[in-house]
């Protein structure tokens, strides 16, 4: 007869998981308080998990509970569907690892915008408000108008830490996530392999930065995120964007971090 109290925890996704994050099942026992024995029955989908059991694998591996729920988490984004992507070398694919950080960062994205939509917020009218004009200087100079820079608040900034919570804290205020720290470094994603991404989004635009990068570096990828926020046009909304190595690109990044 089966558990009432089981929830529908995919043994071969709690699996999938573990192995992504490079934790052994001796790790998970040491963090979770379960034993090597139970761990192993449920990876082998031998025993059915409570939900009090789920959630400290969902607390553990930094993702939300119906994540564990899935069965086809492995099908991958195909480099020729995506926009924008910053990395040092492009891939026809991306990791696994990479691609939990961004099924993460997108929950956390439909969560603010369902809540951003049921308290009746209007959608962002500044993206894609510089998408006609071709000057990068009046781009530029258009970017620093709207973020209210002071430039004696930059010079009072000690170092590249500062100056990166200080560009972040200016574009939040615009409405942007920006995410840096804790909610994807558990997967420990080589900074060869990306260095930040944007989820377009008319509510709830997301920047994601790989915290293994440099402060300077990510002050540098947020800048250039922002930027593709700004010129990309209505139909560009609701898609992940990545980026390539282009040196069009790269000038607009130079040019928004002056």
């Amino acid at each position: 007869m089966a558990n009432n109290n089981f929830v529908p925890v995919h043994y071969k996704t709690l699996h999938w998981i573990r192995v992504e994050l490079g934790l052994s099942t001796e790790k998970v026992s040491e963090k979770t308080g379960f034993s090597l024995e139970q761990i192993e029955e449920w990876e082998g989908g031998l025993s059915g998990i409570t939900l009090p059991q789920a959630k400290k694998f969902a607390k553990l591996y930094q993702v939300s509970l119906p994540f564990l729920y899935l069965e086809k988490i492995r099908e991958k984004h195909k480099a020729k569907s995506i926009v924008d992507f910053r990395s040092d070398t492009y891939k026809e694919d991306f990791s696994d690892r990479l691609h939990l950080a961004i099924k993460k960062a997108h929950e956390r994205q439909l969560w603010m915008r369902n809540f951003l939509q049921e308290e009746n917020h209007e959608k962002l009218r500044w993206i894609g408000s510089s998408s006609k004009e071709k000057s990068v200087n009046n781009i530029a100079k258009q970017c620093r108008e709207w973020l209210e820079v002071d430039s004696r608040e930059i010079q009072s900034l000690k170092n590249n830490k500062e100056a990166l919570e200080y560009w972040i804290r200016k574009i939040e205020k615009k409405g942007v996530i920006v995410t840096h720290n804790n909610t994807h470094a558990v997967y420990k994603i080589d900074s060869k392999e990306y260095s930040g991404l944007v989820l377009h989004d008319e509510y709830a635009p997301l920047i994601l930065l790989n915290p293994q990068d440099g402060f300077s570096r990510r002050i540098f990828t947020l800048m250039h995120e922002l930027a593709h926020l700004l010129t990309k046009p209505e139909s560009c909304l609701s898609v992940i964007d990545f980026r390539a190595n282009d040196d069009e690109y790269d000038k607009l990044e130079v040019r928004c971090n002056n």
